[in-house]
């Protein structure tokens, strides 16, 4: 039809191509009416075909559908057009047919099971809208590292990968190898809703400004920074809602500023969401950095250290264009040491105009290697914490501060 040709609807590929496997036809349609009616592709709920369905979808735009929910489907007129509910129907095999297809901005890594056995439905209409490729790199799965190569080299360099990783430090660190970083939306849903043009910004603003407070003699000054704000899901489920965050009992009674860190991703994935944030559900005494370690989480140093630089070099341009969209000026850094290399990558960082300073995080509970001090590069100032509240109390880090010095020009103040 015209609706195929001009890609509006369907798919250039041949239904019949995906029936290349011995022995084996995921395209089950009797008719062969193909993308003249419309139909869905049939699942196992909680089982990796979650995944090779979500991507089919985005392909052909056939409804991805539980097997267990397939007789409601069929009474509502639609009609089976793949079933993906067999193991030797691989993600090796759906990406050497999809491939031409597929976007390479982008890739879905998200867990097809909710860890109770049914199918999780997180992140799903992103990735299909998006024609990304969806996957996993679980213990199940047993994705080889040649396929996994493969997939990653056909994505573009600096893309990010969306939902979260199976193993967090091994994951990240594959991913870095090929210039690519994590957002974590693992429990994000509707953000083809959010990310609407409807709710586009040039340019956001910060609701505070504190350029003109001056620090005073013979006081401790804290900083208190949450960390964690590199996940999306946080900040359109949690961070702005929850009693126990921006949304906690007597907060219109602070007098003292809090700095939230906040993936500048947000700009373009939920516009609605950072709106939101910056001009309803902060106070008087809320500031905004850019979390670990930019508009993706990604090991500064190890990612730093990846194609001779050139990978990081993208990232903190990319940087710099997500920090001024977003109104973001200082950027926390995790990692930054992990290749005995970390004023070179601070220089990274320092290099994008809209990075005033930052926050370098480091060992236990993310200071247990820093401690405190400033590292200054190119006249930019950045802070390693000398404590935190992760897994301690309020008065226990008082009575710290309390035994440092009263002296602002000083590092042991």
């Amino acid at each position: 039809s015209d609706y195929v040709k001009n890609n509006t609807w369907g798919s250039q590929i041949s239904l019949d191509s995906y029936n290349n496997l011995v022995g084996v036809n995921a395209y089950t349609e009797k008719n062969k009416d193909g993308f003249a009616t419309p139909g869905y592709i049939v699942y196992r709920p909680g089982d990796v075909s979650v995944n090779t369905a979500a991507t089919l979808a985005a392909i052909t735009g056939f409804l991805p559908v539980s097997k267990d929910d397939v007789s409601f489907y069929q009474e509502l007129g639609l009609t089976e057009k793949f079933n993906l509910d067999n193991a030797a129907l691989t993600y090796r095999w759906l990406f050497n047919i999809v491939m031409p297809e597929l976007s390479t901005s982008g890739l879905i890594h998200q867990n097809y099971n909710d860890n109770t056995g049914k199918t999780n439905k997180f992140i799903k209409d992103y990735g299909i809208c998006n024609k990304y490729f969806h996957v996993y790199y679980d213990d199940v799965s047993s994705v080889s590292n040649s396929f996994k190569k493969n997939l990653h080299s056909f994505l573009d360099a600096n893309s990010p990968i969306f939902g979260y990783a199976y193993s967090e430090d091994r994951d990240v660190a594959f991913f870095s190898q090929y210039g690519q970083f994590l957002v974590p939306t693992d429990y994000t849903c509707n953000l083809t809703f959010h990310a609407a043009d409807l709710f586009k910004h040039d340019k956001f603003s910060q609701p505070n400004k504190d350029y003109d407070k001056k620090a005073e003699q013979g006081k401790h000054y804290v900083a208190f920074v949450v960390s964690d704000g590199d996940n999306a899901t946080y900040w359109q489920n949690t961070a702005g809602f929850a009693t126990n965050y921006m949304n906690a009992a007597g907060r219109d009674k602070d007098n003292f500023p809090v700095t939230w860190s906040i993936t500048p991703a947000l700009a373009d994935l939920a516009p609605d969401v950072l709106d939101e944030v910056y001009n309803s559900m902060s106070n008087g005494y809320d500031y905004f950095c850019a979390p670990v370690s930019g508009q993706g989480y990604i090991n500064a140093g190890n990612f730093a250290s990846q194609n001779n630089g050139e990978y990081f070099k993208d990232f903190t341009e990319k940087l710099d264009i997500y920090m001024k969209k977003a109104d973001l000026r200082n950027v926390t850094v995790i990692g930054g040491n992990s290749q005995n290399d970390l004023v070179n990558v601070l220089k990274g960082y320092a290099s994008s105009k809209q990075v005033e300073g930052g926050i370098v995080y480091d060992g236990s509970k993310y200071f247990g290697s820093v401690q405190g001090g400033v590292i200054w590069i190119d006249g930019k100032p950045f802070v390693g914490p000398r404590d935190s509240l992760w897994e301690t109390t309020p008065a226990y880090i008082a009575a710290r501060l309390n035994t440092y010095e009263k002296d602002i020009t000083s590092i042991n103040g």
